[in-house]
């Protein structure tokens, strides 16, 4: 120990200490010396009235005790040494013992904060966690600034994880995010830190992303590492991610408000279902409007603020019957009237869409049962939120409905779009299969438009699709349009799968409608939607009753 030169050794420190200790050691023996000076003095003044050296020495040899108080400062001394040095050594020791478990504490502490140990919210894969991450952003952001230049954060997730993890188990979940992290190790730079922040939550720092344009070309990469499928448990697994990009010092000048950021522009663009989207203040505003909007969905659900109406489908084939389509509408009090499309995109949790798709499924069928009752030809088509497959019994919920309005299965038709049958679990497909199997028409909406692809008619049990008439006016003028219309409807009929289309809103788009030989036309040139009091007499005008 006597060689160790750091400040915190034993020898370095019992030095320190016993050097202070001598310190006020000599202050006390000078005041003792003092003391003694003072006391022969006035012994020498008592003895012979005036104080002279002869005096003093005389003093010295005849008084006893001036010889005890002349040995005091050097026993004292002494004494201050021999306690100095014990007590040094062991207050330092005392200090060292403490430096060392606090050091070894923090050193723990920086280990498991540098890795992704996070505490029963995922597997550790071994990457950077939050806290990591943070640091090392607060450190770029920090050089970045005095440099005047910039960089990004990009975080991602999938949603896949704990579907996994419950179907399958956790390890099928690992898996997932192990390949995850290798497909994104792929496209990443020399100088980009990848991290793990649980489940399937993954976070990108690109130091080199100078603009919004190269983050988005690197999001565009990612996008195109995880289409092919991944590979758990022996079966193809397709993934799409959702990715939130923020800039420095453009979105935040600490490492915490950038993250923040981009987790917002995450938010909106699995909300939006997008593959990115970009930070702007705009952004954290429509986020914070959409949770505003979605509580207050919730309490118009429960107090009865929402409104039908039944959106008229005529038949355009012998042999199709024409039908009713719910359409909810609402009012609300700060942004006005809401259509269904923005209802129907609002619910961000599990709760709230449960809550919706049965109030869909309560009222449709019970304003139709009546209508059903006197017209038994027509049926009903009521639009689901894109969750709705997600949500465990919704097979048991339509049939305890249709059995209590006396409604046949086959007389009702549920429209999704893509987005919620590509996200759906293998329970959720077998949901489908069983309705399918049970009657219940099944239809994809605005084939032919982004979003919407012909291959679900072969991955699931659809044998309905909505064309939008914006297709038809498209092909009037433009070959490309033209062809995909041609192939479209090819496609439509070689799979025996009918056809409604939609936006018919003049006579021209009626005419379109009946060329392409669609089984049903939606839109204003029909008829407009109709309260559910005017329903029953639309059926009347429509059968002449």
């Amino acid at each position: 120990m006597g060689t160790d030169n750091s400040p915190l050794s034993l020898d370095g420190t019992a030095a320190l200490l016993r050097s202070r200790i001598t310190r006020h050691a000599w202050y006390g023996l000078l005041a003792a010396v003092g003391t003694l000076i003072i006391a022969t003095v006035l012994a020498t003044y008592v003895a012979d009235g005036e104080v002279t050296m002869q005096g003093l020495i005389e003093a010295q040899k005849s008084n006893a005790a001036l010889w005890f108080m002349d040995l005091m400062p050097f026993l004292f001394l002494l004494l201050s040494q021999y306690q100095g040095t014990v007590i040094s050594y062991q207050a330092s020791a005392m200090v060292l013992d403490e430096t060392r478990e606090l050091r070894d504490r923090a050193n723990v502490l920086e280990f498991e904060l540098s890795r992704d140990h996070s505490g029963g919210m995922g597997p550790n894969l071994g990457l950077p966690n939050r806290h990591a991450l943070n640091t090392q952003l607060q450190r770029l952001i920090g050089r970045r600034r005095v440099a005047g230049e910039s960089g990004a954060v990009m975080v991602l997730n999938t949603n896949h994880y704990h579907e996994l993890a419950q179907a399958h188990g956790e390890d099928a979940a690992e898996t997932l995010c192990r390949q995850i992290a290798k497909r994104l190790n792929t496209v990443m730079g020399e100088d980009d830190l990848l991290a793990h922040f649980g489940a399937d939550d993954f976070a990108l720092l690109i130091p080199q992303a100078s603009s919004a344009e190269e983050a988005q070309r690197l999001a565009q990469r990612i996008q195109l590492a995880l289409d092919t499928p991944l590979n758990i448990n022996r079966s193809p697994l397709s993934v799409r991610a959702n990715i939130g990009i923020a800039l420095f010092p453009q979105h935040g000048d600490d490492a915490e408000s950038v993250l923040r950021h981009a987790e917002t522009a995450k938010f909106a663009a699995q909300a939006d279902r997008r593959d990115f989207v970009v930070f702007a203040p705009t952004v954290q505003s429509e986020r914070a409007e959409q949770m505003r909007l979605s509580a207050d969905l919730h309490a118009a659900l429960y107090n009865d603020g929402l409104s039908v109406q039944f959106q008229p489908q005529q038949a355009l084939r012998d042999g199709a019957a024409s039908r009713l389509r719910l359409r909810p509408h609402w009012q609300h009090p700060r942004r006005g009237r809401l259509d269904e499309e923005e209802i129907l995109a609002l619910p961000d949790r599990s709760s709230l869409v449960h809550a919706l798709t049965l109030w869909q499924l309560r009222e449709a069928m019970a304003h139709f049962s009546p209508i059903k009752a006197e017209h038994p030809e027509l049926a009903l088509v009521t639009r689901l939120p894109v969750q709705a497959m997600a949500q465990a019994g919704l097979v048991e919920t339509i049939g305890r409905l249709l059995s209590a309005h006396d409604l046949p299965a086959d007389s009702l038709t549920l429209e999704f779009e893509e987005a919620g049958l590509l996200s759906c679990s293998d329970a959720a497909r077998v949901q489908l299969n069983v309705l399918r199997n049970e009657g219940v028409n099944l239809c994809l909406i605005n084939l032919g438009q982004t979003g919407a692809s012909p291959a679900c008619l072969v991955d699931f049990p659809i044998n309905e699709v909505t064309l939008p008439s914006l297709l038809l006016d498209h092909a009037e003028n433009d070959k490309r349009s033209a062809a995909l219309l041609r192939h479209t409807v090819q496609l439509i009929d070689e799979l025996k799968v009918r056809c409604c289309i939609t936006g018919v809103n003049d006579a021209a788009a009626f005419k379109r409608a009946q060329s392409v030989n669609g089984h049903w036309a939606e839109g204003d040139e029909i008829a407009a939607a109709v309260s559910v009091e005017d329903a029953p007499r639309w059926a009347e005008g429509l059968t002449g009753t």
